[in-house]
């Protein structure tokens, strides 16, 4: 248990204090977080239109007709008869 606290006392020392960052964030970096907020606003935007969109373009689309059932050949109906009156 003493090692899981003295563990736990070096991290949060460690990540607690303030360190300078000595970092660089060039011109580039942020015009591609800006990039991609747009891109995550506008797309979000395109999908909230377009939904609606195809709903209504749904309603005016031509709906192909159905297949009509198969009809038994004429001369398998006769055949059939044929054989149906012949005891």
């Amino acid at each position: 248990m003493r090692l899981f606290r003295f563990t736990v006392l070096i991290f949060s020392v460690a990540f607690l204090t303030p360190q300078p960052a000595l970092a660089y964030i060039d011109p580039g970096t942020v015009s591609m977080v800006i990039q991609g907020l747009f891109a995550i606003i506008f797309g979000a935007a395109t999908a909230w239109v377009m939904r609606p969109w195809h709903i209504v373009k749904s309603l005016f689309r031509r709906r192909k007709p159905e297949p009509l059932p198969r009809q038994p050949d004429a001369a398998k109906q006769r055949s059939d008869g044929d054989q149906a009156a012949k005891p």
